[in-house]
């Protein structure tokens, strides 16, 4: 009987240490747990952000002056800003159409061009791009008579809030219709 409880006993003490590393693996994987839960975490955040980011990284528009009637505007006495009315696209809406004027929505490094028409009655062809009021390119041309035309471009670095304008120099002119001579276009590169 002694040898049978022995026996017992053994066996007991056998199956508590196994009842023992069964908890201890219990508990490595309930760590092993917490720890992928909290990976998930930091994942889910990470994946938030850069799907914020991408939605900030929406950022293009391209603008006509008038949609379909024959428009020439100028001379003026000063510079004056344009503002180009008929929209192509304006994703992010960054381009407001009432006013001309771009504003950056984030900080990024942006891509610009301008197109322009008129007809030659001897008064140029000279438009500007501005950032925050300070020039930046030209898109010049002179013709006694006929259609000219000209364009122009650049890339710049843009905090958020910046404003980008097209202007119409002093005493030149500019000339739209239907078939959408003169643009304004812009869309961001990418975020900085």
């Amino acid at each position: 009987m002694e040898s049978s409880l022995n026996n017992v006993v053994s066996h007991l003490a056998s199956a508590t240490d196994e009842l023992k590393k069964g908890i201890e693996e219990v508990g490595n994987a309930k760590d092993k747990l917490k720890e992928m839960g909290d990976l998930v975490t930091r994942l889910n955040s990470k994946v938030e952000e850069m799907e914020k980011r991408a939605i900030g990284q929406r950022v293009a528009f391209s603008a006509s002056l008038r949609n379909g009637e024959d428009i020439h505007i100028g001379p003026f006495g000063s510079d004056t800003p344009l503002v180009f009315q008929h929209i192509f696209v304006n994703i992010s809406e960054a381009y407001d159409p009432k006013t001309g004027v771009f504003t950056a929505p984030n900080h990024g490094v942006y891509a610009f061009r301008i197109f322009c028409t008129a007809f030659g009655d001897n008064a140029p062809l000279t438009l500007g791009l501005f950032k925050n009021d300070e020039h930046m390119v030209s898109a010049h041309a002179h013709q006694r008579k006929d259609i000219y035309k000209s364009s122009n471009g650049m890339t710049l670095e843009l905090q958020k809030g910046d404003k980008v304008t097209v202007k119409l120099y002093a005493k030149a002119w500019v000339y739209d219709n239907r078939a959408h001579h003169t643009t304004f276009s812009g869309h961001l590169l990418f975020l900085l």
